[in-house]
């Protein structure tokens, strides 16, 4: 028994180092990036609202795409948390959208860690693809005019202090 596991490991071992997959740069897993109009959408936030961009227009919006697995989301949410102040105080809407997950799934996850801020399931990744083809959480700062002043891929802790110096310039 010991010897097939082995085997089966050393089996694995191989098929893994065959495997060749690479992944997208950011730049070409980005459809939208800085200076491009943000693309609209419409759904229902979990809040029951309906949501749609350019019913913002004229508003700064915060756009966040993200997986409700992953790791570095619940880390950015939890920054999000963090400066919810200060991005109020600026006059920035901030809107969540899932790459992924029903809406229990989704309201159960920012139920679970507190995040106040509105969400909208987006199930089948519809308006993730209007945006992006690989990597959450994806940040898009978006003018009130529409356009993208500024984008995160991934998660860094120094993102949020980055937002808000836009947000500010953008308001100004």
């Amino acid at each position: 028994m010991k010897r097939i596991a082995q085997l089966l490991i050393v089996l694995c071992l191989v098929a893994c180092g065959t495997i060749n997959e690479e992944l997208p740069t950011y730049e070409e897993s980005s459809i939208i990036n800085v200076g491009d109009y943000a693309p609209d959408f419409s759904a229902t936030t979990l809040s029951g609202e309906s949501f749609s961009l350019s019913a913002h227009e004229g508003d700064i919006v915060l756009l966040i795409l993200f997986s409700h697995t992953c790791p570095d989301c619940k880390s950015l949410f939890d920054d999000v948390m963090l400066y919810k102040d200060d991005i109020e105080r600026l006059e920035a809407t901030t809107i969540a959208v899932s790459r992924g997950g029903s809406t229990e799934d989704i309201e159960a996850y920012m139920n679970l860690h507190g995040y106040t801020f509105d969400a909208i399931a987006d199930g089948d990744a519809t308006i993730y693809r209007l945006y992006a083809t690989t990597y959450v959480p994806r940040t898009y700062l978006i003018n009130r005019q529409g356009l993208v002043e500024f984008t995160t891929i991934e998660y860094s802790s120094t993102y949020l202090p980055q937002i808000l110096e836009q947000i500010a310039r953008v308001v100004e």
